[in-house]
């Protein structure tokens, strides 16, 4: 944990892409040196080092060549991730939508099937044996569409977690 002005001079090292504290020209009266992480194309980080005495030129060298391996690893495996999450939102979207489309034609059946038997039966005198066919036609597309109702609303419970 750092302790709030450790805090600062991170999110100052961080902001400035310069390295601070121990054996520079700002904010030498800590205990650490802050150097930040950059890759490429993002800044990454801070990185805080408890050096025993200054590095030499050479020492300095590394450490800098070094750092710039870690950060470019590091921007390499956000990067990464970053691509992996973006496929799998287009693929959720994909299938949400394959979804979607497939629950719009099964709720279409029985309410077509409900508005044309109702339909028939309102527009005429029928036979009973006419009118008991097509009553069960709207009961049986009723059922359907109260089955496809509660499958998606059971749907709904597991995303939420509720189930």
């Amino acid at each position: 944990d750092l302790s709030d002005p450790e805090f600062s001079i991170a999110e100052w090292s961080f902001q400035h892409s310069r390295k601070a504290g121990r054996f520079t020209d700002t904010l030498p009266s800590t205990l650490y040196t802050y150097y930040p992480l950059i890759g490429n194309k993002i800044r990454l980080g801070v990185v805080l080092i408890r050096h025993k005495k200054q590095l030499t030129g050479d020492e300095e060298l590394f450490w800098d060549a070094f750092r710039t391996q870690i950060s470019n690893a590091l921007e390499r495996e956000y990067l990464n991730d970053i691509a992996r999450r973006a496929s799998v939102l287009d693929e959720s979207d994909k299938l949400y939508q394959s979804l979607f489309n497939s629950i719009s034609h099964e709720l279409k059946i029985p309410v077509a099937t409900i508005l044309g038997a109702s339909d028939t039966l309102l527009s005429g005198d029928y036979d009973k044996n006419t009118n008991r066919n097509l009553y069960e036609e709207i009961n049986k597309a009723s059922a359907r569409l109260n089955i496809l109702i509660e499958n998606l609303l059971n749907m709904s419970m597991m995303e939420s977690g509720r189930i």
